[in-house]
C-alpha cells in the first residue's frame, strides 16, 4: 500500500527526532571538512610559488625518477626573474607552461646537482630536451657545415 505525502512527511519527522543529535553531528562534520578543503586549497594557492615547496617537489620527483638530487634550497630562492636563454619573462606556476620556470640540467647523466643545474623557461627546457649543451652545440655545428656546404 502507498503511503500518502503526509504519512511520508510524518515519518521523516519522527526519524529526526530520534536521531537529532546524530544528523546534527554528521552535518557539523561535514560543514568543519568543506572548511577546511577551502582552508587547504587558499594555502596551496598561496604557497604554490615558495622556494622550499618547489625544492620539494624537484627533490620528490627526482627521488621517482631515481635521479640524483642535491640541489641546496639557495639555488630555489635565487630564482631569476627572466630566462637567461631567450630573456622572456618567467610566469608565475600555473602561468603559461612556455614561460613558466624549470630547472634545466646542462648535463641530464648528472642529475640535479650543484653545478649541473640552471634555471629556463618551459620551452627552451623543451627545445633543449635531454642532450647537454655540447651535444646540441655539436648538432648545430654539423647542420651549419650541411647547410654551407651545399
Amino acid at each position: 500500500m502507498a503511503q500518502t505525502k503526509e504519512q511520508k512527511a510524518a515519518k521523516k519527522r519522527a526519524y529526526y527526532q530520534a536521531n537529532r543529535e546524530k544528523i546534527q553531528s554528521a552535518a557539523r562534520i561535514r560543514r568543519q571538512s568543506g572548511r577546511q578543503a577551502i582552508a587547504n586549497r587558499k594555502w596551496r594557492e598561496a604557497t604554490k610559488n615558495h622556494p622550499r615547496r618547489r625544492w620539494r617537489n624537484k627533490r620528490q620527483n627526482a627521488k621517482k625518477a631515481g635521479v640524483p638530487f642535491d640541489l641546496p634550497l639557495e639555488f630555489f630562492k635565487n630564482m631569476p626573474t627572466h630566462c637567461p636563454q631567450c630573456a622572456n619573462e618567467f610566469a608565475p606556476i600555473g602561468g603559461p607552461r612556455d614561460r613558466s620556470a624549470s630547472v634545466e640540467r646542462r648535463n641530464p647523466k648528472l642529475g640535479y646537482v650543484a653545478g649541473n643545474c640552471e634555471w629556463l623557461c618551459g620551452a627552451c627546457n623543451r627545445r633543449k630536451g635531454d642532450h647537454s649543451w655540447a651535444e646540441l652545440l655539436e648538432f648545430a655545428q654539423r647542420g651549419l657545415a650541411r647547410k654551407v656546404g651545399s
